[in-house]
């Protein structure tokens, strides 16, 4: 739903695990995700990174730099009259399966209901929408379905999307992502017309990358998840402030340290306009609160760092408009975080703990004498004019964060989602043999191919002894495998025997820690993966 600016690149990895027997909506899917810069005022709140897949759109494929939005619906892309026009943007003139959409369709009459701005009909009679935001800035063109590719292999006809050949914004930063991909739970979001019944994404809070999944998330290195309910509001009731499509959960309470803010439970619930509702949302950075429960916060807050932080003391200073709890902060201190309370979302049967890090956000550019100026990660929504809590992407570092659609849930678990973003690359220049973790009886270790040019979608360890590698890119199908003890893992030579992809070869290794090496005849790189086997 929002996007905004910072200094670093978010690289989210996707991946693909095939099952033939299977639909492609059941399928599990990945891709590559960025993080843009993006302007501070783009969309309905102010945040510094925003989520953006590149996908091929079109026939034959352009690419589309989109903005990835789990509070929007609509998904569109900028489109050009003329090819020649400036880029990024979509040439709907270049592609064979361009199909605009008729203001008579049903599409256009029906399941353009629940846009805020109705759909009309323009003088060519064909769909027109329009999509506005909080500070101003707009898009609008027309309806129209296309083919999307996810990858080379992998894509789904007749997707509706807006195809955007006029706006609104002061901000030239617009122009660097070609569109957006909605993924709420209306009906013309991109994540209900692919058929996908899940997702998951994990953003690393070091490096702020991590992983989109597409899909079940069914790996052996996944912690159990916890899931609070969505809430569901019935079809034929329209509250004004009440986002029917978005992933609301129940905001049960918030704790700071040890202490229960002491609001109103009722606070924390939708009114009878369906303001105070609760959104998880990938479009936000940071967390909103609604002015009551923001104020308790910021006291407690004070209150339980005092001596900790130093108070910035500038009343006029509210950074992006809504955060106003701020503090001066030595450049050279770097303990600070660890003595800061946590605070934690109490939603209905989970618990997201914001912590360290998480709870300070340094403002680029300002300081004040030796210090740094930082501001708490949460913002007051009544400064915004937004009646909703949204808990923001920023809060969601380091975990797994699923949306299940067909049990009606988000599940969340703590996890470091460093070590799946390096796993999941495609990039053949990052090696995997820097990873290690526990394994049981049986484990299996997914990875992907690089750059289209090989891949497998998982290595299934039975044993020391034996080893199986399954293939998705047809291309490569021979590997050399072998296993070796942990003393000897400075990549040596490869057994001279080759395996097809499907098939296995057993080494007679046998030692608690080992290391397999994995090579790709034909490729430029081998690949590795060091492995910790606890239970030998």
């Amino acid at each position: 739903m929002n996007l905004l600016t910072i200094s670093t690149q978010i690289i989210l990895a996707i991946i693909f695990f095939m099952h033939s027997t299977q639909s492609l909506a059941s399928q599990s899917l990945i891709l590559p995700l960025k993080a843009k810069l993006i302007p501070s005022n783009k969309l309905s709140f102010h945040h510094n990174i925003s989520l953006t897949v590149s996908l091929t759109v079109g026939s034959p494929p352009q690419a589309a730099t989109m903005v990835l939005d789990t509070g929007s619906e609509l998904s569109w892309l900028r489109c050009q009259k003329t090819p020649a026009a400036a880029a990024p943007s979509f040439s709907p003139s270049l592609s064979s399966s361009y199909r605009p959409t008729p203001c008579s369709s049903s599409t256009c009459t029906t399941r353009t209901r629940d846009f805020p701005i109705p759909a009309s009909c323009d003088a060519k009679h064909l769909c027109h929408v329009a999509v506005s935001y909080a500070d101003a800035s707009s898009v609008e063109g027309n309806l129209a379905a296309e083919v999307f590719y996810l990858d080379q292999s992998n894509s789904f006809d007749n997707i509706t999307f807006g195809c955007m050949d006029s706006g609104s914004s002061s901000n030239p930063e617009d122009l660097k992502t070609t569109g957006l991909v909605g993924l709420n739970r209306g009906g013309l979001s991109f994540i209900t017309q692919a058929g996908f019944r899940k997702f998951s994404y994990c953003i690393s809070g070091k490096d702020s990358s991590g992983v989109l999944l597409f899909g079940d998330a069914d790996f052996p290195w996944l912690s159990p998840l916890n899931y609070t309910p969505l809430v569901e509001m019935p079809a034929a009731t329209r509250l004004p402030y009440f986002d029917r499509a978005a992933y609301t959960v129940r905001l049960e309470g918030v704790r700071v340290g040890n202490r229960l803010l002491p609001v109103q439970k009722t606070i924390y619930e939708p009114d009878h306009t369906g303001a105070g509702q609760t959104m998880v949302d990938s479009g936000t950075q940071f967390t909103f609160l609604l002015g009551p429960v923001y104020d308790a916060l910021k006291a407690e807050f004070l209150r339980q760092t005092k001596g900790i932080l130093r108070p910035l003391d500038e009343p006029e200073f509210v950074f992006q408009g809504a955060m106003d709890a701020c503090f001066r902060v030595e450049l050279s201190r770097r303990a600070a975080p660890a003595m800061l309370p946590a605070v934690a979302l109490m939603f209905r049967g989970v618990e997201m703990s914001v912590r360290g890090e998480k709870l300070l956000y340094r403002v680029a550019g300002m300081t004040r004498g030796n210090d740094g100026v930082y501001c708490l990660t949460f913002g007051n929504s009544d400064l915004l004019g937004v009646e909703a809590y949204i808990v923001g992407h920023h809060h969601q570092q380091n975990m797994w964060m699923e949306f299940d659609l067909s049990k009606s849930r988000v599940g969340l678990a703590d996890f470091s989602c460093d070590w799946p973003r390096k796993n999941f690359s495609r990039d053949s220049k990052i090696l995997l043999d820097k990873c290690s973790f526990s394994m049981k009886d049986t484990s299996t270790v997914v990875l992907s191919g690089t750059n289209n040019r090989f891949g497998f979608d998982s290595i299934l360890v039975l044993d020391v002894l034996t080893v199986v590698i399954t293939g998705l890119d047809q291309t490569f199908k021979v590997w050399r495998i072998k296993v070796m003890p942990k003393e000897v893992e400075r990549r040596p030579a490869p057994v001279e025997t080759a395996a097809k992809g499907g098939e296995y070869e057993a080494s007679p290794v046998l030692s608690p820690s080992w290391v397999l090496i994995i090579n790709c005849v034909g490729c430029e790189l081998d690949w590795g993966i060091k492995l910790n086997h606890n239970a030998l």
